[in-house]
């Protein structure tokens, strides 16, 4: 009988920052997954159900909604409405991220009532949760191809702008925002996190899966993780319940790393990595020793995948290889 494999999903880990975004003189060795990629054979990702594009194609807000407590949509689409800072300059918008503070709450609020309002005939509206994510309602357009949020941040938004289906209409809907904000709200009024909020950022919107393999379980702490498994009565594990599940396949899923690769902080990058070494690679690794699970395959995108089994564990000639290596992309 085939053993268990672990498919661990780390966005932002492979090739996520650009030759300067760091000062390669100062790249940190000494972490574990060096030797673990060297020890590894270079595969050919592959998937099943959550894929290594699946912020972009699965419905994560409709499974985060649903995670959050509040009573499931019928008959409208559901989309992240993040708040962010757009900082124009001589040619180009940026986008920043807003963090929001229990003491933006009121101002928030206001800012959600006067979209509401606004927007009530075009069938879209936006909604807070209790941990503070905002969510678009959404009766008459359909989600766009649009980009995740964390991929934007810091960036000039032409690249990143809606495409597809509705995309126009969107499109209109952020840009009308930041004229509404500006004529019905003082610019303190505005400030959430410190920043001021003059648009909101629509994502996450995707498309109900249905033909999956429900024998595969999952691992993760991501609330739209929850709402998923929650939704298809799948399985939800933590690393120190691995052993008790029953299926040959398991996907661990974190986004530690997304936000610092996203806006080239380096320094908050490697925080996120050495939590993650910490936490799930070394923990998973000790239940590959074991003989717990049969592999460990890290993978990211399309085109790097690393699988590493017990036996594996002998190669000790192998250097480890740079962490540049890994985080950095070739020129």
């Amino acid at each position: 009988m085939q053993g268990k494999s672990v498919n661990l999903l780390v966005p932002g880990l492979f090739r996520s920052f650009q030759l300067g975004e760091i000062d390669s003189g100062s790249v940190a060795d000494g972490f574990f997954i060096q030797k673990l990629i060297a020890k590894s054979d270079d595969i050919t990702p592959f998937s099943q159900c959550i894929t290594t594009e699946y912020r972009s194609t699965l419905p994560l807000a409709y499974y985060e909604y649903l995670a959050s407590g509040l009573d499931e949509p019928f008959n409208q689409n559901i989309l992240f409405a993040d708040p962010v800072n757009l900082e124009l300059k001589s040619d180009h918008i940026l986008a920043w991220p807003i963090s929001l503070q229990s003491d933006d709450l009121q101002n928030l609020s206001k800012i959600i009532n006067i979209f509401n309002e606004h927007f009530s005939e075009d069938g879209i509206s936006l909604e807070i949760s209790s941990h503070g994510r905002v969510f678009c309602h959404s009766k008459s357009l359909s989600p766009a191809d649009m980009i995740p949020v964390n991929e934007v941040l810091g960036r000039d938004i032409k690249h990143f702008l809606p495409s597809g289906t509705d995309a126009k209409d969107w499109l209109s809907i952020f840009n009308e925002t930041q004229m509404l904000l500006h004529e019905k709200l003082t610019y303190e009024e505005r400030i959430i996190g410190g920043r001021e909020l003059n648009s909101f950022w629509f994502w996450g919107g995707g498309q109900l899966e249905n033909n999956f393999d429900k024998n595969i379980s999952y691992l993760g702490d991501a609330r739209w993780l929850k709402g998923f498994c929650g939704y298809y009565n799948v399985n939800l594990f933590t690393i120190e319940h691995i052993q008790k599940s029953t299926g040959n396949s398991l996907y661990c899923i974190d986004e530690s790393l997304l936000e610092a690769s996203s806006v080239g902080d380096y320094k908050n990058w490697i925080n996120m990595l050495t939590k993650i070494e910490n936490e799930i690679i070394l923990p998973l690794y000790n239940l590959l020793l074991s003989g717990d699970i049969e592999s460990l395959i890290i993978h990211e995108s399309p085109e790097i995948a690393y699988k590493c089994t017990k036996k594996q564990r002998y190669r000790i000639l192998r250097k480890p290889v740079s962490l540049e290596s890994i985080c950095v992309s070739p020129p």
